[in-house]
């Protein structure tokens, strides 16, 4: 067994089967270190850093391409699982409101009640009227 330096294109290819790279991404980096002029033959020591990275930065992306597809498809499941649980709930709801009338009857009516004021053409309500006067909100009243 050969305990030398390794090459550049050993590198290339043992990180290359670890990763599963495909036979293009391998000899676009073969290609760049050939038109560099550092021959594929030469230690591939000061190398090793970027070469596993180049090889780990495609193994994300085309891992990370390739769930793309599955996740929008696991996504619109569960939209459509929450629209379910959402119909579910508001019939609930109605269900029990349809079920409630004699206690709504039974609720007093509120004392006072204060209506809004004409809001201005703009559509901002300027204050609230109350017995006849127009009062404007301030830090005595919620707002």
């Amino acid at each position: 067994m050969d305990y030398g330096p390794k090459s550049i294109s050993d590198h290339i290819e043992s990180l290359a089967r670890l990763t599963g790279a495909p036979r293009a991404f391998v000899q676009e980096v073969r290609e760049l270190f050939e038109r560099k002029g550092i021959p594929l033959s030469s230690d591939g020591t000061p190398y090793v850093r970027a070469l596993e990275e180049a090889f780990t930065r495609e193994h994300t992306i085309r891992s990370g391409a390739s769930r793309g597809p599955g996740g929008f498809d696991r996504s619109r499941g569960e939209f459509a699982r929450a629209g379910r649980r959402w119909v579910q709930r508001v019939a609930g709801t109605r269900a029990a409101d349809e079920a409630r009338p004699a206690a709504r009857a039974e609720r007093p009516e509120p004392v006072e009640t204060i209506e809004l004021a004409r809001p201005d053409p703009r559509g901002v309500v300027l204050g609230f009227e109350r017995e006849g006067t127009l009062l404007v909100p301030g830090p005595d009243l919620l707002q």
